[in-house]
């Protein structure tokens, strides 16, 4: 049985470095199905903790005995097209991608510029243009996003260079003293000019100054060496899919 959860205490026994993503879906929804979920087996153990945020899904696996049948059942029928999770559900597009971890540490500052309470929406929408592939239209991500970066759930950092924004980083979950790197991205025109290392750099140091004791991120291969340079280190696995 998949209940919908009604309190954070529901959520006090998840360990896993989901959780910030599972904790600001329940605290900042979209819209009324948004939030976080129980999976309970017939004797009212929890068996999986999951979450929906505007048409995607995190899902935590906490029993052996967990019911994946249901769950994709479930993520089918709330009309969820993407997912991360920590275990694999076996849809047929699953991929595995690297989970590596860090501790924010204190960065010299470079130039980079935070988002914060005093920013105005030019600087969202800046950010945004540079992060959009998600498929969120401004007008939904940025009441949501802002709200965020206001009450310290989330922290961005960006690079202007000619009073053009060329690269940010952004941590769009930060619960507790955990944090969740989900974007990162420099312009096409200005790769490979160490702006989006500026831009790591300096998201950790602000994540640092917010008393966070451990980043997350997840990546491909290919991008291992550039976040080991950042000081990073392999931990695990997280699974991904899209039109599920």
């Amino acid at each position: 049985m998949i209940k919908k959860v009604t309190d954070t205490d529901s959520l006090s026994g998840v360990s896993s470095p989901l959780l910030p993503l599972i904790c600001g879906d329940f605290l900042y929804p979209y819209n009324d199905t948004d939030g976080a979920y129980i999976q309970l087996d017939e004797n009212e153990d929890i068996t999986a903790v999951l979450s929906l945020k505007n048409g995607s899904a995190t899902v935590v696996k906490m029993s052996s005995s967990v019911d994946i049948n249901e769950i994709k059942i479930f993520l089918s029928f709330s009309c969820v097209t993407s997912f991360i999770s920590d275990f694999p559900l076996q849809f047929s597009n699953e991929k595995t991608y690297n989970l590596l971890t860090c501790v924010p540490d204190k960065k010299e500052e470079n130039g980079t510029h935070n988002l914060s309470v005093e920013s105005g929406v030019s600087d969202y929408k800046s950010v945004y243009g540079l992060l959009s592939q998600s498929g969120e239209n401004f007008q939904n991500w940025y009441p949501v996003f802002s709200k965020k970066i206001n009450n310290g759930f989330a922290e961005a950092v960006y690079k202007n260079v000619g009073g053009v924004l060329v690269s940010t980083a952004t941590a769009t979950a930060v619960y507790n003293d955990t944090a969740i790197i989900s974007g990162v991205y420099t312009s096409l025109d200005f790769r490979n000019q160490g702006y989006a290392s500026e831009c790591v750099n300096g998201l950790l140091n602000q994540l640092y100054k917010s008393g966070v004791k451990k980043t997350y991120l997840w990546c491909e291969n290919k991008n291992i060496p550039f976040y080991k340079k950042q000081g990073f280190a392999f931990c695990g696995e997280v699974y991904c899919g899209d039109e599920i």
